[in-house]
């Protein structure tokens, strides 16, 4: 019975937010009562709460004033209820707003600490954008490089396209705090396209320049890292050029960039790995080019 009545709650709940009950329900309301229904089924049986309904209950409601009626002033209200619930998507809507001055005085605080708020669930386009301001120091907020760039991968991570078209950006021209790289340049911009953002050449001349000159290789990187804890496959042939590549640059290995690991490459990698405070294996391991990526961006 308890069971029952729960759901039931949740039912009484959501005609109270549309008044239903009060004249004939058209099929527009048939069908959202009927979904709302069902996600409070799934919720419930999976340990949800009336509370996670509701929360989404307010951010679809503030999604429809926005895109659909063009009411930011509406949806403001709707997002601040799921916001202050703890709903990641609302508060990262409210950040932009407050960007922006949609719906909301313009207020660059807010939108710091809304993005904060939104980062701290790995959301990740608040992370991305949060990240971006910290490299950056744009609005007038404080640059924090190292924490920008973390929260900037991170969002990169888990395959945000306008995450690897920033860190493109920032590792083209060069940021106080983050050294001009046109190798990792080029990485996050073939990322970046390959998600759908288009790079134009003005962008990338930077990198161009440098590529005409001398192939650089990047890692392969795994998609979803943060779900399965691997950043990198390991396996790849352009993955084995970039080790060999960053230890002839950084004067551990003086023979032919193939990708073959045979026994020159392996001593290279040994002595990398000795110097580098990493156990000495001779193997390419994420640690391994974790420390390679750092030590050839400062070169």
């Amino acid at each position: 019975m308890k069971n029952h009545n729960t759901i039931s709650s949740v039912l009484v709940r959501f005609c109270q937010f549309n008044k239903v009950g009060e004249g004939i329900v058209c099929g527009g309301q048939m069908h959202r009562i009927l979904s709302f229904f069902l996600v409070a089924m799934v919720l419930f049986l999976s340990g949800g709460c009336v509370e996670s309904v509701t929360r989404i209950h307010d951010r679809s409601e503030g999604d429809k004033a926005l895109y659909l009626e063009h009411d930011p002033a509406a949806a403001q209200v709707y997002y601040q209820k799921a916001a202050r619930a703890g709903d990641a998507e609302s508060q990262h809507q409210l950040a932009i707003m407050y960007l922006t001055g949609n719906g909301v005085p313009k207020n660059i605080a807010s939108f710091r600490d809304m993005e904060e708020m939104s980062a701290a669930q790995e959301y990740p386009p608040a992370m991305r954008n949060l990240g971006f301001v910290l490299v950056t120091g744009l609005y007038g907020i404080q640059p924090d490089p190292r924490r920008g760039m973390s929260l900037l991968k991170a969002a990169a991570d888990e395959d945000d396209a306008d995450a690897h078209y920033m860190l493109g950006r920032i590792y083209a021209r060069g940021v106080p705090g983050v050294q001009k790289n046109p190798a990792m340049a080029t990485y996050h911009y073939g990322l970046a396209e390959e998600n759908g953002i288009y790079v134009d050449r003005e962008k990338q001349k930077a990198v161009l320049t440098v590529r005409s000159k001398y192939r650089h290789y990047t890692p392969t990187r795994r998609a979803g890292a943060r779900q399965t804890g691997v950043k990198y496959d390991l396996t790849t042939l352009e993955t084995r050029k970039f080790v060999q590549q960053s230890l002839k640059k950084l004067g551990y290995y003086s023979m032919g960039i193939d990708g073959a690991i045979g026994k020159g490459s392996a001593k290279a990698i040994r002595a990398y790995q000795k110097d580098a405070g990493l156990k000495p294996t001779g193997n390419i391991t994420e640690q391994l080019i974790d420390s390679l990526l750092a030590s050839t961006a400062k070169k």
